[in-house]
């Protein structure tokens, strides 16, 4: 075999470079003000996000996936100072009550606090079996974490560096839920069939067992309290089975198969289970009341209204929401629209609107009309909607890595994080030293620089398109990775 030239360093190549023209503003990036370009700077959009979640006070939005733990200001999604909070790949988040301590729980097991007041960030766990379950209670006074190893972290607020570890789960953590009404107890749910109930004490802080809810024979995925707190539901995913208890005695209430999703009763007094196209209602107790029907299609999800104890939503595979009210339930509201499949719904806080999302479309609904009021578009396969900012604004996350801040009123995105449109991948993002210019380096390993103010394409830098041998090589084609500015800018 004759052994092939490789090229040096001085090889001088055999053909010259296409040079390739500034393209237009891809939608992502076609914003006229530096805030906006500032959002999409910091998100690194190459990677997937895992969680999303906004602070009960609204003014910050936690943005985690492959790329870490980003935090950005709400509404206009400007990057806080203390960004990237965490570089490693994050998979869930928590906010306290007060807006102030945000959980942080990376996909390798650690656990981390960053504390608003203070811009501190601290290490509650080293890195372990991942974090499945992040809960704080409505006090806020407990962080809880379920671990996939089926061990549940508990820590006091006011005591970071000793927690209290529950032994009890053989398997997986699959939900954890405090009491409504009582701040000390706290249930909990696990692939090992199981449902427990924990009596947390302080002074110090320990953690007992007060009851362990068996007999579902398969995954428990849901743990939900009456709003009362004197009954506990089971639900399982994977085996469409629901069962209840009553608290203070432990007794098993009932137990129904085919269940997809439940809700009590905002009054406690009954429990709506979805059964195929149908709604079950039956009492507290276990004995059956009353159905709902109307749906064509698999129901896959209820939800209360905010504003109205006597409306339940339904939400079903035959691509219509339905409002119950539940003292007149022969006539509910019909949203219909959709042309697929509905995957999630939203109310607004004061229960006038509702955000809904299939496979390709996002549609905003007037509750009381049943009246669709506009169409978001842009999102492709929505992941998550949350309504915040007295009702204002709407934050949307698709599996396109794209996260959206909406005025509702107006019908108008507000800012963008995202990736680079039509034209492919960003591989990497870097501001010039004086915020003044964004080089964005794309899949086609041309490097474009932004004019932060006009938010247009000032300059493409076209010289690495290559598709000869390179240096140490073989002819196979490399890609642009990087992108570095000069300390002054000039280069």
């Amino acid at each position: 075999m004759t052994p092939t030239n490789t090229p040096t360093p001085t090889d001088t190549p055999e053909f010259t470079p296409t040079p390739i023209p500034p393209t237009p503003t891809p939608a992502s990036l076609g914003f006229n003000n530096q805030e906006r370009l500032t959002a999409v700077r910091t998100l690194q959009t190459a990677g997937t996000l895992s969680d999303l979640s906004v602070s009960p006070d609204g003014q910050i939005a936690a943005i985690a996936g492959s790329t870490g733990i980003n935090l950005f200001s709400l509404p206009d999604l400007q990057p806080l100072p203390a960004n990237p909070l965490l570089p490693d790949t994050t998979s869930l988040t928590a906010w306290a009550a007060d807006s102030n301590r945000l959980a942080v729980a990376t996909s390798t097991g650690g656990l981390s606090l960053w504390q608003r007041d203070s811009a501190s960030l601290s290490t509650l766990l080293e890195a372990s079996s991942p974090v499945r379950k992040l809960l704080w209670s409505e006090d806020g006074r407990f962080l809880t974490a379920g671990l996939q190893n089926g061990q549940i972290y508990l820590w006091q607020a006011d005591n970071w560096n000793v927690p209290v570890v529950l032994e009890g789960h053989r398997e997986q953590i699959t939900d954890l839920a405090w009491s409504p009404t009582d701040s000390s107890l706290l249930a909990s749910g696990s692939t090992d069939d199981t449902g427990r109930l924990w009596q947390i004490s302080t002074n110090p802080l320990v953690a007992t067992e007060q009851d362990t809810y068996s007999g579902m024979a398969t995954n428990v995925n849901h743990v939900l309290w009456s709003p009362d707190g004197s009954k506990i539901a089971l639900h399982s995913n994977f085996g469409t089975l629901t069962m209840w208890w009553d608290v203070a005695s432990g007794t098993n209430l009932d137990r129904r198969i085919n269940v997809t999703t439940i809700a009590w009763f905002p009054d406690s007094s009954r429990i709506a289970l979805a059964v195929g196209n149908n709604i079950e209602v039956r009492t507290a107790a276990g004995s059956a009341d009353y159905t709902l029907s109307g749906h064509t299609a698999t129901i896959s999800r209820l939800s209360w209204s905010p504003a109205n104890p006597n409306q339940l939503l339904s939400i079903s595979d035959d691509e219509t929401m339905r409002l119950w009210d539940i003292t007149s339930p022969a006539t509910p509201q019909i949203f219909s629209g959709h042309n697929e499949p509905i995957e999630l719904a939203e109310w607004s806080p004061d229960g006038s609107a509702i955000v809904s999302a299939d496979l390709t479309s996002v549609r905003l609904w007037d509750a009381a009309s049943g009246n669709e009021r506009d169409q978001l578009p842009g999102h492709f396969q929505t992941s998550a909607a949350i309504w915040m900012n007295n009702n204002e604004l709407l934050t949307l996350g698709g599996s396109d890595n794209l996260v959206r801040v909406w005025d509702v009123s107006a019908n108008q995105q507000v800012a963008l994080l995202g990736n680079y449109g039509s034209t492919g991948e960003i591989r990497t993002i870097t501001w010039s030293p004086d915020n003044m210019q964004l080089a964005v380096l794309g899949s086609d390993d041309v490097v474009r620089l932004w004019d932060a103010v006009t938010g247009q394409v000032v300059q493409a830098l076209v010289g690495h398109v290559i598709r000869g041998p390179r240096v140490g090589s073989s002819n196979a084609y490399q890609p642009v990775t990087d992108v570095v500015w000069s300390p002054d800018g000039r280069f």
